[in-house]
């Protein structure tokens, strides 16, 4: 059983989120660039040296953020021990993803190509995104296994090609603002590739 936590780790982790939400409200508002932790400590109503306290740099906090839906993003692979066929689960890891990333607001769909471009940021995204295609590789094994898969195609190839639908997809979600749904716009893509993958007796698949 886990302790309550004290009151100084309380007012400790609200006042790193306080310097969080100061830092991407102005983020949003002015992009990273022009933000600096003195602007982010006045938005916080805090000194700058209590910013430092917690975070490096701004872009630690960003780094911070990520780092957290990186974890929620595996959580999702972490929790689908459900049967089915292979298109059906990732139908649901698509719709879970694209509300977790709703939920974390416009600020970081707007800053996402800005934060991406930093040696730091790219490697929190390329780990999260090996993990997620270590998960493709197996769902889409465990279909060949039950045979609702063919067993003539490379599950590593095959997931390397999803991921790829998936970058290009949330990229051009991202861009314009998330003004479609992302999960529709993924299955219906899937849904063309799982056509040529499925065996003749799981073409309702499509």
């Amino acid at each position: 059983m886990n302790p309550t936590p004290s009151l100084r780790e309380r007012q400790k982790v609200k006042r790193q989120s306080a310097i969080e939400t100061a830092a991407f409200d102005l983020f949003l508002r002015d992009g990273i660039a022009a933000t600096s932790l003195e602007h982010i400590a006045a938005r916080a109503d805090v000194s700058k040296g209590t910013v430092l306290n917690y975070f490096a740099s701004k872009h630690h906090i960003v780094a911070a953020r990520l780092q957290r839906l990186a974890v929620a993003f595996l959580g999702l692979t972490e929790k689908d021990h459900a049967p089915g066929d292979p298109l059906a689960r990732f139908g649901r890891f698509f719709r879970d993803a694209e509300a977790l990333l709703k939920a974390e607001g416009p600020g970081l769909i707007k800053l996402y190509s800005e934060a991406l471009v930093r040696p730091d940021l790219i490697l929190i995204d390329q780990q999260t995104e090996v993990s997620i295609v270590g998960w493709y590789v197996r769902v889409l094994s465990e279909g060949q296994t039950k045979g609702t898969l063919k067993t003539d195609f490379s599950p590593d190839i095959a997931a390397s090609v999803i991921i790829d639908v998936w970058s290009a997809t949330m990229r051009v979600w991202m861009t314009s603002g998330a003004t479609f749904s992302l999960a529709s716009r993924l299955q219906k893509k899937l849904a063309l590739l799982f056509a040529g993958l499925a065996e003749p007796a799981s073409r309702s698949l499509r």
